[in-house]
Formats: C-alpha cells, structure tokens, sequence
C-alpha cells in the first residue's frame, strides 16, 4: 500500500509539473490506464478520481497547444470515465462516455468492447454483440 501511495504521489507531481506537451501526455494515458485498473478492480470512486486526473492534464495539453481537443487522449479519458461509471453500476454515464470516445476515436477497440459491455447489462444482446465485433475487428 505504501509503495502505491509513492507512486500515485509521484505520478500527481509529474503530472501537476509537467512544461512539456512530451511528458504530459503518457501521464494522461497512465492515468486513463490506472482509473481503467481500478474500475476492473471493482473501486468506483479511485476510478473516478484517477479519470479525473487524466482529463486536467488533457485540458493542460489542449491549453499549452492552444488546441480545442487532442481526440485520442480525449477518447482515453472517455474510456476511463465510462470504465468508472460502469464499474459503479451508472450505465447510462458509462454509455455516454464509451461513444464519445468512439466519435473522438472511431478505432478505439477498448470503447467499443465498453459499449458492447454497457449494452450486455442494459440487455440490448443484439446491439452488444454488434459493438463487441466492431472491438474484435478494431484488435486486427
């Protein structure tokens, strides 16, 4: 437990500190990983804490690149959010995030299978089974 608060602790320091667009968006994927991490490990608020995490450094690339988004770290964000919302069981705050990503990032094979999954539990097994083969072909 130690050993995760000293890397959670740095990884916020890296992140908090971070002048270079370079450096600052692997910690916005390590963070959209590590909320993704904690969903699947069935912690709904650490997911979402670590989602939210991701998406101030997106907006602090977005703010130095004088950009209006950065669609593939935006859809990991998403995903990450829609991981979180689905692992506390919001189904409908997951399915938003989860096609989000896919409109930001039509290839991303991990929001396509969270969509499928949101679909599952909503007990849409035809619209489920399509998304789950859109990730499949999306994994090559």
């Amino acid at each position: 437990a130690a050993a995760t608060r000293e890397w959670v602790a740095r990884l916020e320091s890296v992140s908090r500190d971070a002048r270079k667009v370079a450096l600052a968006a692997p910690c916005a994927l390590l963070w959209s990983r590590a909320a993704s991490w904690a969903a699947a490990l069935g912690n709904a608020s650490v997911a979402r804490h670590f989602a939210q995490i991701a998406g101030s450094v997106v907006d602090f690339i977005c703010l130095v690149k004088r950009v209006d988004s950065v669609p593939a770290l935006s859809a990991a964000v998403d995903v990450a959010r829609g991981d979180a919302a689905l692992c506390a069981d919001e189904r409908r705050v997951a399915l938003r995030h989860f096609q989000n990503a896919l409109r930001l990032n039509p290839e991303c094979a991990t929001a396509a299978c969270g969509l499928g999954e949101v679909l599952l539990r909503a007990g849409r097994s035809v619209e489920a089974a399509a998304a789950f083969a859109r990730a499949l072909a999306r994994q090559g």
